[in-house]
């Protein structure tokens, strides 16, 4: 993975071939995340909106998965109204 952001990010995949079941573990220094326009690092009581996806491409054929379904006709990823909510908390940095 190229890591253009300058982060010490680290990924790791698990893989469950016996279950068909795999999952990817993403460990990044909370400080590095600085809230935009605010220069500070996330602090406990902070609330971040997201979602997760993962496209599978078969060629003309997309299929999408969230966590969040967006219950749209065509895939949003960033709809505002579908995302979930992450709560921070203890101290992080």
């Amino acid at each position: 993975m190229v890591n253009r952001w300058g982060s010490e990010l680290q990924l790791l995949l698990h893989e469950d071939d016996s279950r068909g079941l795999w999952s990817i573990t993403v460990q990044f220094p909370w400080c590095q995340l600085a809230i935009s326009g605010e220069g500070r690092p996330p602090t406990s009581g902070d609330v971040w909106q997201l979602n997760l996806a993962r496209i599978i491409s078969n060629g003309s054929n997309s299929e999408y998965l969230f966590w969040r379904p967006t219950v749209t006709s065509t895939p949003q990823i960033n709809l505002m109204d579908a995302l979930g909510k992450l709560f921070l908390s203890s101290s992080l940095c």
